[in-house]
């Protein structure tokens, strides 16, 4: 008597599995990144208009300067 071993089926449950946990991470990630770039803008929002013109910063710039790495706005 001869067994059958089908690993069609393991191989694909484990590659969704690792999609998921992919994704997971990079969702808390994401999080993580938007929480700081929040106080960040929260920070620069409290300084003066002065304290900003010295850092080169105009204040209706403040979202466009915290995410300048993220995408062109």
């Amino acid at each position: 008597m001869a067994f059958v071993t089908d690993t069609n089926i393991v191989a694909p449950t484990q590659n969704v599995f690792a999609k998921i946990a992919k994704a997971l991470g990079r969702f808390i990630i994401d999080m993580a990144e938007a929480n700081s770039r929040s106080q960040t803008i929260a920070i620069l929002n409290s300084k003066t208009d002065r304290q900003l013109a010295d850092m080169g910063i105009a204040r209706e710039d403040i979202v466009r300067h915290v995410f300048r790495d993220k995408m062109y706005l």
